[in-house]
């Protein structure tokens, strides 16, 4: 009896050691409610620190009674003694002198050491650099609105609500606007392999899984690259290599995590310095100089959306600092429902991370992000794998409430129309309607009226047919066309197709490219095409993607050419007899090859779309006229080769440049020529590399070579609140030859020997809208083709932008 009596007394002796509690909760700022990423918890009692996760979260190992210590920057340091409960919920009020109301000075200080050793060993924290990893996140955004805290508290204030003010709160205080969750696989092997794979998405209201990417495309995945991208929009990084020359940093705490201390360093852009900014803190850890954690926002305070990111860091296996968790948070300063501003608020969490895991060559390909065909499709048990925590019930009830308004609304139908007015096509049950087809205007068919369909999946995955009809009012000619398309392999999008037109062609076109865009700038030079010939075409060709961000396009056609206006081409047939013929046929086989390095796309459940590449993009196409096949005329070499680069320059802005040269071998009409693409008229708009000062339709050639340089400054150079304006310097230049001027009569011999020139500048976004901007050009033309009079050789131009 004694020696249990014995262990008893020992037992509870010893029970504060034996009960090893965990304390966790939450922390909030006392005024807004809203979750504080990121606050220090230090335990008293054995000085064991945490931090916050980005939902404010906290674990720390203690015993009831200890003492824990909570602080953060630009808020008083709380105390409070930990008892054994489920969860503490710790409020944090602001220091009468806020973070954001701290000035800091840039020159000697502590912090510039700490940032230079982060600028250092950035390239070895960078978690796409040197290493590979493969992890899955899960993905949440929630479009919401937020009523003030203040007014809630305020029963006075509360008392004057009017009936539809209530109405309002008691739905956001229930439920959300939008619930979007997703689950994404993301791969990566250096130097620079991505692979993104969106394994399940769900969106409330909707069934389309396209709007899962905009959960993993708001914010960079990391925080060491030069540009960071918020929202689409490239910030200068406070770790690039010139930070401590354009961002003043101050030191504002230093903490202990285990061994290892954490600057927190405050920043934002020195005083007087233009360029796109970031403002917020860095916590440093001086294991390896790395980022821990991030709070960040645009220095900007007058965009129309404010947002805030949070990035959190861990160190995995001793080896590598890897962002675990991200979350963003927009507030939209132009929509206020009820006078509750809406907010968006999205989160990302990685698991299962692996480093340097072995990858098989299936694992990368061109296809940087691709929805999984079954991702709207994945049960609840599968969510529940991947999710931090349940749906609470605000969330549940979204998904109710606006998957019942989705149905009974037709959401899914009325977005169709909104991507439509990207894709170009609009999905009609089996069909998909060619927009572009409907309405179009070039001064040679003036307005153009239209329509065009082609069948789509739902009928066959392996086939198309397609056709379209329309009519100029200028030229008061039909024009109509039909094809059929046979899918080989859709991811490749290799297809062999066979169409037939009789339709109108620009005397002289270049050769279109392989990866058209609907509504491209480039575009605007077709208003001012006056130059076109009637051809009846008949073509054979296949298409596809090849390895090595390559694309491959080859055919034979023939046409018939119907010469529209008074220009001839002397053909002599023999020393006696020479014919003028306003009818020719041309036979030819041709290739074009597109090579675009390091090129990306992402696969969605319809369509394929490019998101381009930092490198250079190369095309070349050859096409070889055969006379006597098929009644073909004339005999003949033609090539064609363009170079197109766009490189940001951080705190320059912009540069991009195009250059064309072609070649045809023998003297031929001006329809099989290279014309120069001038856009000059009384009235016009600034078109993209195009010759602003030129005549449409004026000069041709059998040899040509032009550049088109341009350099946006962005906002650099003016930026005040709402306005911000961007200038371009513009540079165009051509030179051109042809072979037996002679031959050409009436017009269509002209051209550029002596080169040609013009400068210019044009000026965007001075009246800005959710959609474009408007703005204005000047351009002057010098050199030999001058004609000395100003107002000839100068143009004025509308700019005309879109903004998304």
């Amino acid at each position: 009896m004694a020696k249990y009596i014995s262990f008893i007394f020992v037992f509870f002796c010893f029970l504060p050691q034996l009960i090893k509690a965990q304390a966790n909760g939450r922390i909030m700022d006392q005024s807004t409610g809203q979750n504080m990423p990121f606050v220090h918890v230090v335990n008293r009692a054995n000085k064991a620190g945490t931090s916050s996760d980005i939902d404010g979260k906290f674990k720390l190992l203690a015993n009831p009674g200890d003492t824990l210590h909570f602080s953060f920057v630009g808020y008083d340091p709380l105390e409070k003694i930990f008892l054994l409960r489920e969860e503490m919920n710790i409020f944090l009020s602001k220091k009468a002198v806020s973070i954001d109301e701290v000035i800091i000075r840039p020159g000697i200080n502590p912090a510039h050491r700490i940032i230079r050793n982060a600028i250092d060993n950035k390239d070895q924290n960078n978690p796409e650099k040197n290493i590979g990893y493969r992890c899955n996140a899960y993905n949440k955004l929630l479009l919401t609105a937020e009523p003030d805290s203040i007014l809630l508290k305020d029963e006075q204030r509360m008392a004057k609500m009017d009936s539809s003010d209530l109405r309002a709160l008691d739905f956001f205080e229930g439920q959300h606007l939008l619930v979007m969750e997703s689950i994404t696989e993301r791969r990566f092997s250096p130097p620079g392999k991505h692979h993104e794979r969106i394994k399940a998405s769900r969106l409330s209201g909707l069934q389309s899984p396209d709007f899962a990417l905009l959960a993993t495309q708001i914010q960079s995945f990391s925080f060491y690259e030069e540009l960071i991208s918020v929202l689409s929009t490239n910030y200068l990084s406070p770790l690039s290599n010139g930070a401590i020359r354009k961002y003043a940093f101050e030191l504002v705490d230093t903490q202990l995590s285990n061994s290892d201390s954490v600057f927190v360093v405050a920043f934002q852009p020195g005083f007087g310095k233009n360029f796109q900014g970031l403002s917020g803190l860095l916590y440093i850890n001086s294991n390896g100089f790395a980022i821990q954690n991030v709070i960040a926002q645009p220095s900007d305070t007058a965009a129309s959306i404010q947002i805030e990111i949070r990035q959190k860091y861990e160190f995995l296996q001793n080896r590598k600092w890897f962002p675990v968790q991200l979350s963003s948070r927009m507030v939209f300063k132009d929509a206020v429902t009820n006078g509750f501003p809406i907010i968006g608020i999205g989160k990302s969490y990685m698991d299962d991370i692996q480093l340097d895991p072995v990858f098989s060559r299936k694992d990368f390909g061109q296809v940087f992000i691709q929805i999984d065909p079954l991702a709207t499709k994945q049960p609840d048990a599968f969510w529940d794998t991947y999710r931090r925590d349940s749906l609470d019930l605000r969330e549940l009830k979204t998904y109710t409430f606006m998957d019942s308004v989705g149905k009974a609304e037709k959401l899914d139908q009325k977005m169709k129309i909104v991507e439509a007015l990207f894709d170009g096509k609009w999905r009609l049950g089996v069909v998909d309607i060619d927009l572009n087809k409907f309405l179009n205007y070039n001064n040679y068919e003036g307005f153009r009226l239209g329509a065009g369909l082609h069948t789509n999946d739902r009928i066959s995955r392996l086939f198309k047919i397609g056709g379209y009809g329309a009519y100029g009012f200028n030229d008061q000619r039909f024009k109509y066309g039909g094809d059929i398309q046979i899918s080989i392999r859709r991811m490749s999008e290799t297809s062999i197709q066979w169409s037939s037109s009789l339709d109108v062609a620009e005397r002289g076109g270049h050769p279109a490219s392989l990866t058209k865009m609907w509504l491209s700038e480039d575009d605007w030079y077709r208003i001012y095409i006056n130059k076109m010939d009637e051809a009846l075409t008949h073509q054979l060709e296949f298409k596809s993607q090849l390895p090595f961000f390559s694309q491959i396009k080859i055919g034979i056609k023939q046409q018939n050419w119907h010469i529209t206006d008074e220009y001839r081409f002397a053909f002599p047939t023999s020393e006696t007899i020479t014919l003028k013929p306003e009818n020719w046929v041309t036979t030819s086989v041709y290739g074009q090859l597109r090579f675009a390095f390091k090129e990306s796309w992402i696969q969605t459940m319809n369509k394929r779309q490019s998101l381009g590449t930092k490198w250079p993009v190369f095309s070349f196409t050859f096409e070889q006229g055969i006379n006597g096949m098929f009644n073909g005329d004339l005999s003949f070499t033609k090539l064609h080769a363009q170079f197109d680069y766009v490189h940001e320059i951080p705190l320059i802005g912009e540069f991009s440049i195009k250059c064309e040269a072609g070649k045809v071998d023998q003297a031929l009409p001006s329809f099989m020529l290279f014309n120069f693409k001038g856009s000059k008229s009384n009235f016009g708009l600034v078109t993209p590399n195009a010759f602003e000062t030129m005549s449409p339709g004026k000069y041709f050639a059998n040899e040509f070579v032009s550049i088109s340089a341009r350099h946006n400054f962005k906002n650099y150079l003016i930026s005040t609140g709402n306005f911000s304006p961007h200038f371009i310097l513009v540079q165009n230049m051509g030179w051109g030859s042809i072979l037996e001027s002679q031959l050409h009569l009436n017009g269509g011999a002209e051209t550029l020997e002596k080169g040609y020139f013009e400068s210019g500048l044009e000026i965007r976004n001075l009246l800005v809208s959710n959609v474009t901007g408007l703005g204005l050009g000047f351009f002057y033309r010098y050199g030999n083709y001058a004609s000395g009079d100003f107002l000839d050789d100068a143009a004025i131009k509308l700019s005309a932008s879109f903004a998304f």
